[in-house]
């Protein structure tokens, strides 16, 4: 185990190493925002929209407003 994190510290500390990491995690963490956004964000304009649809009848919010 002591082998392990010798060897993971002399990763950490090349600076070529870190960047190419670094780099990696900013391509696959914009791919992964830029798949998975627009689905949670349809996800959350439809329960918006249902809620105001719940809501209107009741408190005479008009519908556009929330639409």
């Amino acid at each position: 185990m002591n082998a392990f994190l010798d060897h993971y510290v002399e990763l950490l500390s090349d600076p070529a190493h870190l960047a190419v990491e670094v780099t990696l995690m900013i391509v696959v963490d914009g791919l992964m925002l830029g798949l998975l956004w627009p689905a949670v964000r349809k996800l959350i304009d439809r329960r918006v929209t249902r809620t105001h649809r719940e809501v209107e009848p009741h408190c005479g919010i008009p519908a556009e407003i929330g639409s």
